[in-house]
């Protein structure tokens, strides 16, 4: 699903240039990003850091995947239909860099930031840099 939900909201060939539906997902880019942004927030897995989930004590990988060949296959899949964080951070850093406007990258306003902005806080609260203030 989640994969799904990227793809539609960023693969532009997918309306092999029909109209109506390339209106469609243009028309539903924004609710894209947020089904996006509200479902990466709530899952318990690092979905554009693979190789960080056997540090993650809710993913498949400590659980079942040693003794599951489908949670195996699932995580490979999910690994496969997804980008990296990197991945998707420099596309970010390319489309600032680059003078062009919304018109010209919509999925990035609407698709990429929310996932980015539900994504990065819990991760970063989860990961080795969360260490409280002293005061």
């Amino acid at each position: 699903m989640l994969g799904s939900l990227y793809t539609l909201g960023t693969d532009a060939t997918l309306t092999h240039d029909r109209k109506y539906l390339k209106t469609e997902i243009e028309r539903n880019k924004p609710a894209l990003g947020s089904c996006l942004g509200a479902f990466s927030s709530t899952f318990p897995v690092a979905f554009l850091e693979p190789h960080l989930n056997k540090h993650n004590q809710f993913s498949l990988l400590n659980r079942i995947a040693d003794h599951s060949l489908e949670a195996q296959d699932i995580m490979a899949k999910m690994e496969q239909s997804m980008p990296t964080l990197e991945t998707i951070l420099n596309e970010v850093d390319q489309f600032v860099e680059s003078d062009k406007t919304y018109n010209e990258a919509p999925h990035i306003i609407d698709v990429v930031l929310p996932l980015l902005c539900s994504y990065l806080p819990f991760w970063w609260a989860q990961g080795p840099d969360n260490e409280p203030l002293l005061e």
